[in-house]
């Protein structure tokens, strides 16, 4: 879906600043640019763009827009706010280009309409799943979702976990990620859009959401809130994999995910402790009889699948143990080292 942008402001040089960034962000944009009154007030009676970028010198309001366009206003701390433009929606004018993309698309998907996607919401739903703590099973989802980044697939992660803790390779900004959008799940907005504006980036095809801002928000959601949670995502059609890092509970929400995901990667380890917890898990046999055909097994710290249960379900994949103390590493190596029989069953 392209979007049709105007930006009036008569500082020509951040103007040409602001068109770069943007156009080099994302290529779904046409962009206009109107450096004087007189030629953007020509340009709206003919035009209409789904969003207008613009400083109050060139415009204040004075011709009325769509109602389905996000007028947003580029505003410098350093000079006082005119009363004509204190209603507009704002955007800080000078900070990161890519701030200022996420927050126009936010901003942009509370006016626009429920319509349009950016992608083919074609999306294969990877759940990460172990009831053993300690399994490594956020680094392995991690590490999952950054070889798939390498493979040129676009990835999108989310975090639901009690406590997180994928802070340790993504650093959380200060967008509400995941508890914004639980909150807005019964809303007349574009999600496409909005998700987009909550997105952020770890590397190229790597995104990911801020994790909940509290326990609580997991705990309080519904199973049916964390359905439609996962599918609105999934319908955005943004990515082409989304790589969700679940909890070690076997609660009704964990069920709901075993429902609606492609695949679920079981996280295991060799230890005795492990073991018990797994063979517990695999007595629950109305799960293996619903369930095991999208199972893939993944024994991690490991050193070969004869140190794993047997069972009929075999290991697919086993991870080594690296040898590093700082988190990044581990998962880049990881990312990078392995994971071959994994991926490949990921299109199965």
């Amino acid at each position: 879906m392209l979007i049709k942008i105007g930006v009036a402001d008569d500082d020509r040089e951040y103007v040409r600043r602001l068109v770069y960034g943007l156009e080099r962000y994302s290529s779904s944009m046409s962009i206009s640019v109107y450096t004087e009154t007189e030629s953007l007030e020509n340009a709206l009676q003919t035009k209409r763009f789904d969003i207008l970028l613009f400083e109050p010198h060139v415009y204040n309001g004075q011709i009325p827009l769509s109602k389905h366009t996000a007028a947003i206003l580029l505003y410098d701390e350093e000079e006082t706010m005119p009363d004509a433009c204190k209603g507009f929606a704002k955007i800080k004018k000078y900070q990161q280009i890519s701030s200022i993309y996420h927050e126009m698309l936010e901003q942009y998907a509370e006016v626009c309409g429920n319509y349009g996607m950016i992608g083919d919401n074609r999306t294969k739903k990877i759940l990460f799943y172990s009831p053993i703590g300690g399994s490594g099973k956020t680094t392995l989802s991690l590490a999952t979702a950054a070889s798939l980044a390498q493979r040129n697939h676009s990835v999108l992660y989310i975090n639901l976990e009690e406590i997180a803790s994928d802070s340790c390779f993504l650093p959380q900004s200060d967008k509400k990620g995941l508890s914004e959008l639980l909150e807005r799940l019964d809303s007349e907005i574009n999600f496409s859009f909005k998700l987009q504006g909550l997105m952020n980036t770890k590397m190229e095809n790597f995104y990911y959401l801020n994790h909940f801002e509290s326990p609580n928000d997991i705990y309080e959601m519904k199973a049916d809130e964390l359905e439609k949670l996962v599918t609105v995502i999934n319908n955005t059609g943004v990515c082409e994999y989304l790589i969700i890092d679940g909890g070690i509970s076997l609660d009704s929400k964990t069920m709901t995910l075993f429902e609606c995901v492609d695949k679920i990667v079981l996280v295991e380890k060799s230890d005795e402790a492990a073991k018990a917890k797994m063979q517990c898990f695999l007595r629950q046999l109305h799960i293996l009889n619903e369930y095991a055909d999208k199972m893939l097994r993944v024994l991690n710290f490991g050193t070969e699948c004869g140190s794993a249960l047997k069972m009929k379900m075999p290991i697919v994949e086993v991870v080594q143990r690296v040898r590093s103390m700082e988190m990044e590493k581990i998962i880049l190596s990881i990312a990078g080292g392995g994971l071959n029989r994994l991926l490949n069953l990921f299109a199965d």
